[in-house]
């Protein structure tokens, strides 16, 4: 399936892109909080929830996950929402803006998962090598402000091909 969704997305013009890309995510976002937060959401006849706004991310989201709290943590292929940097990973509040309070990880390269822990912390897998100056290959830990969590080591996930992403999914087993 994602290589019929990528070559539909090359023929299309770049404004095209940016609203299959805006609509797939308010769509995934849509369903999403239908799903997990029943009753929560004022669409539970399947319109659209007007109260959450456009984040204006500037690529593709590939994973979210919904903290209790309503806000809503976003990881892909983009490097900004709105007019802010914010590479690879950020939080929204609950209306659909950007949480300033939730810093810029400074991930170098997409991020397709994400695992939030019960503690409020998130585990990010991708294709990344770099958090901030710190070298994590493929997986990292961010602290409930989007920093890194520095008792998390660098876990030396490898790859034969530089090209290939190698983290698609993050689950948490309890102990």
């Amino acid at each position: 399936m994602k290589k019929h969704t990528i070559r539909l997305c090359r023929t299309l013009s770049r404004a095209a892109r940016n609203r299959v890309r805006t609509s797939s995510f308010a769509l995934l976002l849509v369903l999403g909080l239908l799903v997990l937060l029943p009753g929560s959401v004022s669409a539970a006849d399947g319109d659209l929830d007007t109260t959450f706004g456009d984040p204006q991310v500037n690529g593709d989201v590939y994973a979210l996950a919904l903290q209790s709290d309503g806000k809503v943590l976003i990881a892909g292929d983009f490097t900004q929402v709105g007019t802010t940097s914010m590479n690879y990973v950020a939080r929204l509040n609950a209306n659909g803006t950007l949480d300033t309070s939730f810093g810029n990880p400074q991930v170098d390269q997409s991020v397709y998962a994400l695992a939030l822990q019960s503690d409020g912390k998130v585990l990010i897998g991708g294709i990344f090598v770099w958090v901030g100056t710190t070298m994590m290959r493929r997986v990292a830990r961010l602290n409930t402000d989007g920093t890194r969590d520095t008792s998390f080591g660098d876990p030396q996930v490898t790859y034969q091909n530089f090209n290939t992403p190698l983290v698609y999914t993050l689950t948490l087993i309890a102990s």
